[in-house]
């Protein structure tokens, strides 16, 4: 069981500090499966940058280098001290793109400016200028640029932006400044500049669009050019030892200690309650409360309670900057109290503890939603996983001698064969991979009464995405559903309808629920390449010779003509690319489809007129597939 409580801890203590999942979360990239983004401007408006055009690059990575490492490591990646020593986890990874396409400069900068300290996110309002914070903030968000792409994109700017918006951004006449543009989030950047590229014809792809927005960011540095992390020398700051940390529970040590912080002396109070009915006695236990600085430097005291559960604490420093909790150990699972941040104004503060007996089956786990992502990467199909569970009875769900582990765990799901975990979305010390590597175990008990999810991701050979097979072992009290990328897979499942198309990340996703399923039923269904050439046109196949994907297409149009007979092909001499009916049959349809891919393989048309004529031929497909169903 030691083995259980000391998981149990680094887990869910940790956790419950940082219920967003990251010690910055509002600096977190994370993917959001059920979230839709808001449609980008069209057109970039002037937007006057609120840190007077440009930050010091030079003087954010020392910032940096000084205060934020021991979190997120020396070059971003979310390594740093803290994480080491398991006292954090989930932090984002600043060199990820991924983490700041949904988050704006301001969104950024607004989170260092007021912190999180309910996640262990300090505000450094008060110990850093604006302009340093600007600083900073730029230095953090442009760590995931590469140069070669910078510098590809200074050439695409210099060839196609500067005349009109001026060689340094500022802008002229009637092209607006492109300094600051804090308001903009990453895809939002990126879209409006497709969008004014589209406007003016230019003949800029892709590439140059991703290129050229990491250099239109970089303008608002006075260097415009990114710096080596580990090229800064910094002494950084003296971290207090454990014995220094647990200093009496009125001594403030707080670094921004010189800073007018308002603070109060006060009592925390509380109790430690049974949860279970006819459960033990919580007579002798130890309520712990910790309380944590701007700096995550922690304060430790302990009291042994009485038979009525009550404990209490006089003469406590309260001030903002502090994060406050208190914890206690029952049978080998720790309890926790909700994270309160101090409020100078309130001096007496209540922290009640619920235990729980263990003791809850199966049965008395509900899913209240699934959700499941897949997106085609280099190295095989992306499946994100995130599962939200209740536990119905009024004890911990935690079970023992499980076959082939070697400590205790809770709730497991199935996984297709062949998949490999990834540690971005799954926390290694948190979900257990069974011997065969076909179920992936929970190390946390379940709690009554609380909010519970499970969130784990792996790789799969596209291959074994056929075919998939995957139980039901606990009772579905909600929804399950799958976001699958539509530009590059097909999903097909008898258990499954297609319900709604949603955009997230700048992509667009397919949502299909399943029908309604019971314990011990089986969802099957397969997600498979599609096949549209746009998809196909990746960096690996770029390299195939055009006659040879010439040569394929002729040999599955012929292979298609056979088997679909007469009435396609006469339906494919009749159709063309450029004018095309509203027809209602499916099979019409998808030869015109065929057509139209043929059409634009042999450069026949050009990509716009291409994509939006398929679209409305997949729009009108997907309707006569609704009134068929």
């Amino acid at each position: 069981m030691t083995l259980l409580i000391d998981r149990w801890y680094n887990t869910i203590v940790f956790l419950l500090i940082m219920t967003l999942l990251s010690a910055c979360s509002g600096l977190a990239g994370e993917v959001e499966i059920v979230r839709t983004l808001e449609l980008p401007p069209t057109a970039l408006p002037v937007v006057a940058a609120t840190f007077d055009n440009v930050a010091s690059m030079e003087q954010g990575a020392q910032i940096y280098a000084q205060n934020c490492v021991r979190c997120h490591g020396i070059s971003g990646v979310g390594d740093g001290e803290f994480v080491q020593n398991g006292q954090i986890q989930n932090i984002p990874d600043f060199t990820d793109s991924q983490t700041i396409q949904d988050e704006s400069l301001q969104s950024w900068f607004d989170t260092i400016t007021n912190g999180r300290i309910e996640n262990l996110m300090p505000p450094w309002a008060g110990s850093l200028t604006e302009e340093e914070r600007w600083a900073v903030a730029l230095y953090t968000y442009t760590m995931s640029y590469d140069e070669a792409i910078v510098a590809q994109g200074q050439q695409v700017y210099d060839a196609n932006c500067a005349t009109c918006h001026a060689p340094d951004g500022a802008g002229q006449e009637d092209a607006p400044s492109l300094l600051g543009l804090v308001s903009y989030n990453e895809a939002d950047l990126a879209t409006t500049h497709t969008t004014h590229v589209s406007a003016l014809e230019l003949d800029i792809d892709s590439a140059d669009i991703e290129a050229v927005t990491q250099y239109t960011r970089l303008l608002s540095s006075e260097s415009r050019e990114l710096i080596d992390p580990t090229t800064i020398v910094v002494s950084a700051p003296q971290v207090a030892t454990t014995e220094e940390a647990n200093v009496p529970l009125n001594d403030a040590q707080s670094p921004q200690a010189t800073v007018a912080i308002p603070q109060t002396t006060g009592v925390i109070r509380g109790r430690i309650l049974q949860g279970t009915e006819g459960g033990g006695a919580v007579e002798g236990l130890n309520a712990v409360v910790h309380i944590y600085d701007s700096q995550l430097r922690e304060q430790i005291a302990e009291y042994t309670v009485g038979e009525d559960g009550t404990y209490q604490y006089d003469e406590v420093i309260i001030r903002p900057d502090y994060a406050y909790r208190m914890t206690t150990n029952y049978n080998g699972v720790n309890y926790s109290s909700p994270i309160q941040v101090g409020d100078p104004n309130v001096s007496d503060m209540q922290m009640d503890v619920t235990v729980y007996e263990t003791g809850a089956t199966p049965d008395d786990i509900h899913i209240t939603s699934r959700a499941t992502q897949a997106n085609l990467s280099n190295q095989g199909l992306y499946i994100i996983e995130v599962i939200d569970l209740i536990n119905t009875s009024d004890r911990a769900f935690i079970l023992e001698d499980i076959a082939g582990l070697s400590e205790p765990a809770s709730v497991s799901f199935t996984i297709p064969e062949g998949a490999q975990l990834q540690l971005e979305h799954t926390d290694p010390n948190r979900i257990l991979l069974s011997a065969d590597g076909l179920r992936v175990y929970d190390a946390t008990p379940i709690l009554p009464n609380s909010e519970h999810y499970v969130q784990f991701s792996y790789l799969l050979p596209i291959d074994n995405a056929q075919g998939i097979s995957q139980t039901i072992d606990y009772t579905i009290a909600g929804t399950i559903a799958y976001f699958v990328e539509t530009s590059h897979l097909q999903f097909e499942g008898d258990d499954f309808q297609r319900v709604d198309t949603r955009i997230f990340n700048n992509r667009e996703y397919g949502v299909y629920e399943a029908h309604i399923i019971a314990v011990g039923d089986t969802l099957d269904y397969s997600i498979i390449l599609d096949d549209n050439p746009l998809a196909s046109r990746s960096t690996d196949t770029q390299a195939i010779p055009r006659e040879t994907i010439a040569l394929v297409f002729v040999l599955i149009g012929i292979l298609f003509v056979i088997l679909a007979g007469v009435l396609i092909y006469r339906g494919r001499q009749n159709a063309t690319p450029s004018n095309m009916p509203q027809n209602t049959d499916a099979e019409v349809i998808l030869q015109q489809i065929a057509q139209l891919d043929d059409a634009f393989d042999a450069g026949d048309i050009d990509k716009s007129t291409y994509q939006q004529q398929r679209n409305q031929l997949k729009a009108q497909l997907r309707d006569i597939m609704k009134t068929t169903k």
